[in-house]
């Protein structure tokens, strides 16, 4: 019997190390949504995605991400306030959120975000720091109930179907 990692074969330690997050995706943008959700799904994260912060609002009544990415300005509920109202609840005070923006990163005595990102940002360093902000919380998530972090996600493959 062989072994998968994820969705992907597991080839090198790099693999090893990188777990997959729930990441929330919030950005009111129809070109920027779709690309950031592609590119986070193919660094192997699983992503919910969002137009504003309402809806964001709405996919967390069933959700608990492990790192969220939201846009600055968008209709309804834009990403400070999404954000102030997140550290109000107690679940979700020490969730990681990063906020992207075109401008220059807002004045705020105690931001309620992580990171703060000017667009256009990288995917590629987008992808490290939701990687990076999000692993710490997924191996103390599998130490807490007693699951090897690193073999959570093997899944057994049947080596008559393996190519």
């Amino acid at each position: 019997m062989r072994w998968r990692f994820g969705t992907s074969v597991a080839v090198g330690w790099t693999n090893l190390i990188s777990i997959m997050a729930t990441v929330l995706l919030l950005d009111d943008s129809e070109s920027n949504l779709p690309s950031l959700q592609v590119a986070l799904e193919h660094a192997g994260h699983s992503v919910l995605a969002a137009a504003n912060g309402r809806e964001g609002l709405e996919l967390l009544a069933s959700h608990c991400p492990h790192v969220i990415v939201t846009d600055w300005q968008m209709p309804l509920m834009d990403g400070v306030e999404f954000c102030s109202l997140l550290r109000q609840r107690i679940i979700f005070r020490s969730v990681p959120i990063i906020l992207l923006s075109g401008r220059p990163e807002p004045e705020h005595p105690n931001p309620p975000w992580t990171q703060y990102f000017r667009k256009p940002v990288s995917l590629a360093r987008l992808t490290h720091a939701v990687e990076s902000l999000a692993n710490p919380r997924l191996f103390r998530a599998h130490a807490d109930v007693g699951i090897s972090p690193l073999m959570s996600r093997w899944v057994a493959v049947n080596a008559a179907c393996w190519p």
